[in-house]
Parts: C-alpha cells; structure tokens; sequence
C-alpha cells in the first residue's frame, strides 16, 4: 500500500518527491528519498505527509517512498530508503513473507524491506545482485534499488509497478499518473520481472536474467478532476463530481454498449459480486437489484471469499468490484476463479491488474478519486450495475443522476443535523438495499469522523443489539422501499422506545411519527449521497482530515 517513485535524470530528487506526493492515497505515515551525490548514497527522510519532507538536493538519480506502515511504528527510523551498507539504497512496496528467515545480524529498522538492501549487499553489485535478491524474496513486492553509481534497478512481483521514458530521463513509479506531463507512453511490468536504467537505457529481463522485449503503451489518464478547487476537501469536491460522472456513465453505457454486457449477464446460471471495504457494498446492492431481475445472485468479502472453501460453477459469473483495480484480497479471489469460471472487474481504473486479469471490463468512469473515501467511484459502481440489471428486467428501476441542487441540500440538511451529534457511538439500520446503505454510512463515519458507527439490518434489533441503546443512543434509520417502510416504521419506533434519538432518512415523510427528526429524500441514491455528505460533516465538526484519515490508504496492495 506505499507508494515508490524513481527517476534517472536531472533534478531526479525534486522530480521524485513531486510525483511522490500523486501517490500519498496509498500511505502518508512517512516519507522519505535516496540519492547519489559526491559519490555517495545519500537519505532524507520525516515522520507525515511527502510535504514535509526535504528535497532540494541536487542529484542525477533518486528514489523515493511513501509509506503504510505494515511491519515496524511509524517512526523516522522505519521510515523508507533503506541501506545495509554503503553500495544500495532501497524503496519497498509490497511485504516481504519471509523476511524472518532472512534476517541476519543487527538491523536498523523494524521493518520486512530492511531485508531488501541487506540481501543487495550480500549478493554483491549489478543486475546479477538484483536477480539473485529477487529470487531470495517470497511475498508481494515492488522494489526500486539505487546502486551507488547512479544505476536504477527496479523488481516486481504482485505489487503495481510501471516505468517510462523520455529524452530526459527514466522513471519508475507505482501508478501511471506519476508520468502525466513526462511521457505519453509507459510500460507495464508483469511479476517476476527485473529493469535496469543506466545513463539513458532502459532494459528489462526476467527472474533467470533472460532480456526482455517489452512494448510501450500510450497513457491515457484524465487528471482534469485532481485539483480541489474552492472545495475545503476532496472529498467535498468528489460527492459534487457525482452528476457529471453519472451523466458520463449514460452517455458511455448506451444499448448498444450495453449489448455484450447483457448476453454474458443473461448466460451466466449464477453472478457473483466480489470486494473489499467499499467496493463490498457495491457487490451486496448488486446481489439485490440483480435478485430483483431474476438472477441468482451472491456477494462475497475477497478476503474470506479467496481462502473460503466455496468454489463457483464453469457457468458462474464472478464480477470483481474494485476502485482501483490493485487490491490484493479481490485479486486473490480472482486467481482462485479464473481458470474455473468467466470473469468481469468492475473498476475505476483501466490499466489496473484486475482489468487486465479479467474477461471483461466495465469501467466506472469516475475519473481520479483523492480523497480516501470513496464517494463518486462508489455511486458510479452502483449506476452501472443498475443499468444493467435494469437493460435485464424492467422490474429494476435504474439509479438516476443526482443533480448539484440535490447535494447542497442534503448537505445543509447534515451539517445540521451533526450540530447536536455528540454521541460516540453511532447505529445505523436498514433493510435490504437500505441495508447496503447503512452499512457504506457506518463505514464512512468511522473512516473519516472516528466515531464507533455500526450497521444493523433493522429486523435483527431485537436479536441482540438493542441491548445496547440507552438515552444518549444515536440512531439512523435508512427507509426508501415501498415493501419495507412499515417494517423500518416498526423498528424505528422500537429504537426510540428504548430512549434513543431516532433519526429516518426515507422516501415516504408520513410513516414515520414519533421519531426525532425526518430527513426526506426522493430516491434511494439521494439517501446513499447523504450518507456520504453525513459522515464529511461529522469529520468536519471533529476537526479530523477526511482526505487523509490516519491508519488508513486508498488502494489496500498487501492483504
């Protein structure tokens, strides 16, 4: 979940730490950046954000590390480049498996990548150094080793790695968007793959030492949505981007797209919906309103999915949710299926490895997401699925695009209903669909506010968890199904029987008396964009960085 930048070429410390802060939504614990100057490895390093760090030096050749601490605190010492002698410095992405059996002597750092540099110095210098290490490496990984000398290597195996070039010099970087405004063209490294750069040359070989030949492909990255603007956060600014991606989606998503998408749906005995976080709340109100059009559908967690004893038919399809593409449990659950059944990655980022891995790819066309939340991608992964679940059945109503007058009302509406939120501990009920949102709702205030928010399925309040509400109990309830509003009536009026402030956010203002307040909205994704507007007030009034919420990264690479 770090993100590592290198380059070869002038300026290659400012270069290197200005591409690095593109990659802070993978880790901001640290950062840090090794060059060569006066014949020498040189590091820098700090404890935050890629801002703070020191990077006016002069150098030719430079690495560069933003870290998610996995192995080790976050600490100036575990801090990346890290060095076991004085001819390598190394930047690591990924965690190394064995790094126990490894380790040997004293080491500096608490770290699985210190092993790294260690074995660099062990094997001795050059690309054969560099083969010998990565042999040695179990795990996932992406690495970029400078060699004193000023040559750049670079190693990957299941971790995202990508290289470019131009007249001026060579980069390596986690994500493509690091070669926005370099190069209009990158290479994609494949695992168990090996580059050098020296001077101006690029070569790449494989774990054996065999030279590769390797084609470039042409970038093609819209960055146009990465500035915040007069937005106080990106956040703000994504959950504002939401019309205009949606309205992409029907422009893009039209019958005759949607053609090849509907026979594979349609041919498939079963779909099932895979993801993480977020992404698996996309999956379960794709379980629901592709059950509305007929399909037998199930949804499952990638990490206890992949490890699960549980196995799809050869006419299953399995459908892969993920931002952006890299996350590690969803692609486990895919190498786990792919041989056995067809596949579809539904995902934001097109030149991710689950768009490449899959048989079909239906993009979600978000544009680029800052903020660690995910708002626009999440609401752009249910249009698509509504879309076509409803080109399926009519029985589906498919979402519509919520328009900008909507989101300055529902965000007034929160911000003022967080004035009087001093609670702790939050529950948040739903059922079915409503039930998706209760849960994405819970995850979003925790993520961005730290406050103990919880998801239930209204039916279950009396199974166990209303043994918890008290008279300072703060409870949403999410009611937007016709079928469903006396049953949320039921459980609302139940909640505030206990003594709790009962709060229902729903399409219909009337069945509803007694409760605290009602908050009317007209659909159900304006119920879910005001999940997303509740927990950036809450953030707000807590004066924590819904951006860059601690503990966390946008793109999960290790599992």
């Amino acid at each position: 979940m770090c993100g590592i930048v290198g380059y070869l070429g002038e300026n290659a410390v400012r270069i290197s730490a200005k591409k690095l802060e593109l990659l802070q939504y993978r880790g901001y614990d640290s950062a840090g950046v090794g060059f060569i100057q006066n014949g020498k490895i040189h590091l820098s390093k700090t404890v935050g954000s890629v801002k703070n760090l020191r990077a006016d030096y002069d150098s030719f050749s430079a690495i560069a590390h933003t870290r998610w601490a996995t192995h080790g605190n976050v600490c100036t010492r575990n801090a990346h480049p890290h060095t076991s002698g004085e001819n390598w410095a190394i930047v690591h992405n990924g965690i190394i498996e064995n790094y126990t059996k490894l380790r040997e002597g004293e080491f500096v750092s608490d770290t699985d990548s210190e092993v790294i540099s260690f074995l660099l110095e062990k094997h001795g210098k050059g690309l054969n150094s560099v083969i010998e290490t990565a042999k040695n490496l179990e795990g996932s990984f992406a690495i970029l080793a400078l060699e004193k000398g000023s040559e750049l290597y670079a190693i990957k195996n299941k971790s995202p790695l990508f290289a470019s070039a131009n007249k001026s010099g060579i980069m390596f970087a986690s994500d493509p968007i690091c070669f926005c405004g370099f190069s209009d063209t990158y290479y994609t490294f494949c695992d168990k793959e090996v580059a050098k750069a020296s001077g101006k040359t690029l070569k790449f070989y494989d774990f054996d030492g065999n030279e590769i030949a390797k084609e470039c492909v042409g970038l093609d990255i819209d960055q146009t949505q990465s500035d915040k603007g007069d937005f106080d956060t990106f956040m703000r600014k994504e959950i504002y981007d939401i019309p205009f991606c949606q309205k992409r989606i029907y422009e893009t998503y039209t019958n005759s797209y949607l053609l090849p998408i509907i026979k594979l749906f349609q041919s498939a005995d079963e779909v099932w919906f895979i993801g993480c976080g977020t992404a698996y709340h996309a999956c379960a109100y794709g379980e629901d309103v592709f059950a509305k059009a007929g399909k037998k559908t199930r949804a499952f967690i990638a990490s206890e999915f992949r490890y699960s004893h549980i196995f799809p038919s050869k006419n299953t399809l399995c459908v892969f949710i993920s931002q952006s593409g890299e996350t590690a449990d969803t692609l486990g659950a895919l190498e786990k299926v792919d041989k056995i059944c067809k596949t579809v990655a539904l995902t934001n980022v097109g030149y991710s490895a689950l768009a490449k891995s899959c048989q079909m790819v239906l993009p979600v066309l978000a544009g680029e997401e800052r903020a660690v939340a995910s708002t626009k991608a999440y609401v752009c992964q249910l249009t698509v699925l509504s879309l076509i679940a409803r080109a399926i059945s009519d029985r589906v109503v498919a979402i519509e695009i919520v328009d900008k007058q909507t989101i300055d009302e529902l965000s007034g509406v929160a911000k003022r209903l967080v004035i009087g939120f001093d609670s702790k501990e939050l529950f948040v009920l739903g059922r079915n669909a409503d039930y998706v949102t209760a849960m994405e709702c819970a995850l979003k205030v925790k993520e961005v506010s730290y406050i103990n928010a919880n998801a239930y399925p209204t039916g279950e309040l009396k199974h166990g968890f209303i043994a918890l509400l008290s008279n300072d109990a703060q409870v949403l309830v999410f009611a937007t199904s016709d079928d469903l509003m006396k049953k949320n009536c039921s459980g609302a009026q139940e909640c505030k029987s206990r003594g709790a402030n009962v709060t229902v956010i729903t399409t219909s203002e009337h069945e509803f008396a007694g409760v605290d307040e009602i908050i009317k909205v007209g659909s159900y994704i304006q119920s879910v964009v005001f999940a997303q507007v509740f927990a950036l007030e809450c953030a707000i009034k807590r004066d924590t960085n819904p951006d860059m919420p601690k503990n966390l990264a946008k793109s999960v690479t290790v599992e």
